[in-house]
């Protein structure tokens, strides 16, 4: 799996599983050598994959990039035909007891500067175009 930003994506995944033992991007790197080092992590973390070939950039542009896997062509092909229902079909998932926890704290809670998980790992949200504009009751006060 091809991962845009390893050293962060490892930051975050330990920082969540072992959070009093120092996990900086920093610390992560001068683990780098010759030989393997295994972490193991003391809970399960649900890790879910997505692939997408369109986006909105930081600008608010929709970007399009190639779709390398052909992914795009087989769900296209799902949507289009008369067997739609599996694509609709809902799965099922089993309880998950740590998931549950890890998202019922609040992101103060993991010591990341009131930053929550996605800001975390994927960096700051695209600012808002433009100030707000106020409503014309509110000018009126």
């Amino acid at each position: 799996m091809r991962v845009q930003d390893p050293v962060k994506y490892a930051e975050v995944l330990l920082t969540i599983a072992r959070p009093r033992e120092g996990f900086t991007e920093e610390r992560i790197r001068s683990m780098f050598g010759n030989q393997e080092i295994e972490v193991r992590l003391p809970i399960s973390i649900p890790v879910h994959l997505t692939y997408q070939t369109a986006f909105v950039d930081k600008e608010g542009r929709l970007q399009f990039r190639e779709d390398i896997y052909g992914r795009d062509k087989d769900l296209l092909a799902i949507l289009k035909s008369n067997e739609r229902k599996l694509a609709d079909m809902p799965i099922e998932r089993k309880d998950n007891a740590v998931r549950r926890e890890a998202l019922a704290m609040p992101d103060q809670a993991w010591g990341w500067g009131g930053q929550n998980f996605f800001a975390r790992l994927f960096g700051s949200p695209v600012a808002q175009a433009g100030p707000r504009r106020r409503s014309v009751t509110e000018r009126v006060r």
